[in-house]
């Protein structure tokens, strides 16, 4: 058996069936249950994720050069190409 989330595609009938074709069953786990049933992957993982997003955000702001700042910015098209050429 594969025990999978409530995701769409997880628990599509297509799925069920390509796994039943291979002789394995797909089994959904409950609802909400995924704090009781993958404590890992919300108690570890998932601020993990959140802190590593974190910091390969700053790394690439603290990299940015100030002078192309304007990339990050709502602004014209023609004004950023500008500011890259330069």
């Amino acid at each position: 058996a594969l025990y999978v989330d409530n995701l769409k595609c997880h628990v599509s009938d297509a799925s069920s069936e390509d796994f039943a074709s291979w002789g394995t069953e797909l089994v959904s786990l409950p609802k909400s249950a995924t704090t009781v049933l993958q404590p890992l992957d919300v108690g570890i993982m998932g601020p993990f994720k959140k802190r590593l997003r974190a910091l390969a955000l700053s790394y690439k702001l603290s990299s940015t050069q100030p002078n192309r700042l304007l990339a990050l910015m709502k602004v014209p098209a023609a004004e950023k190409r500008e500011v890259v050429a330069t």
